[in-house]
């Protein structure tokens, strides 16, 4: 197999598990390693960038950025998965309005607490919650924290004189949030059973879908370079006695001021692109090596 680095900004498609998909984007690239960053539940489908080669070491820049995704919310329904794949444990009569799905939004954002879905890879004394779920041993009661930028009314799918059968929305999350527990909240909330329906993911960071390269058209030449993939990333250029320095002992000390909040930057050396470090107490420190 041939030699190959960097990334692809995939979309997987609905029904395929994360590493059944990863599979098929390596055998159609041709590589042995590869990995993705962020995984996308059985059902859903939408951006999942894949990581080939020495680009691997560098997949953790991307899981700290925001994730958009747009969801189809179902109201009057709860299953035990929190999503339209479950079994369903209760069905109400009762269906939100318009006004109160906007208002509940609305309050949606900033720092919020949110249940974890009982089917998710979080881990209790050891323990991954999925495979306590299939035990029959499945635990509803965790919380976690999610930052919410954006929470948006997109479209009202179905209605009747009840109120709101389906509505498409938007969320801007941080990483590691489960959109079903965002689902379950606001159906808890709105004192309405509520699942998702349908989900994509649609932007990552810098990272739009309308960049994602379906399945049936991965190939080599789709492969963006690791420092191209990293452009999000502020610069630091280094050279002589500097660069030097830096090889030897992977840090140096640096004093001169940096105009960004960013925690991480993209560093270059006289012969190209290094790596990526950080600013620490008048240091640059090398956090990864390219």
């Amino acid at each position: 197999m041939q030699e190959l680095d960097g990334f692809l900004w995939t979309i997987k498609p609905r029904g395929l598990k994360p590493m059944a998909f990863l599979s098929k984007v390596k055998s159609a690239l041709g590589v042995k390693k590869a990995g993705y960053v962020g995984a996308l539940d059985p059902f859903a489908w939408g951006l999942m960038p894949v990581c080939i080669g020495r680009a691997c070491r560098f997949s953790d820049f991307f899981l700290s950025l925001p994730k958009t995704y747009v969801c189809v919310l179902q109201f009057g329904l709860e299953t035990d998965t929190w999503d339209i794949t479950g079994n369903v444990i209760n069905l109400s009569e009762h269906r939100p309005s318009v006004e109160a799905l906007k208002e509940c939004l609305d309050t949606l954002r900033g720092q919020v607490e949110y249940p974890i879905p009982p089917l998710s890879s979080k881990k209790v004394n050891g323990k991954r919650l999925y495979h306590l779920f299939y035990g029959g041993k499945p635990i509803t009661d965790l919380k976690g924290i999610a930052h919410v930028s954006k929470s948006l009314l997109l479209e009202v799918l179905e209605s009747n004189e009840k109120g709101i059968e389906k509505a498409t929305v938007l969320f801007e999350v941080s990483k590691g949030t489960y959109i079903r527990g965002l689902a379950k909240k606001i159906g808890d909330m709105l004192n309405v059973p509520c699942v998702v329906s349908e989900l994509a993911r649609v932007k990552i960071g810098h990272i739009s879908i309308s960049a994602g390269v379906p399945l049936q058209d991965v190939d080599p030449g789709k492969v963006i370079s690791t420092d191209e993939a990293l452009s999000f990333l502020p610069d630091i250029h280094v050279q002589g006695d500097v660069e030097k320095r830096l090889r030897q002992s992977g840090r140096v000390d640096y004093s001169m001021s940096v105009s960004s909040a960013s925690s991480y930057y993209r560093i270059w050396g006289t012969h190209g692109f290094l790596g990526v470090g950080r600013i620490s107490t008048g240091e640059l420190v090398m956090e990864r090596w390219w």
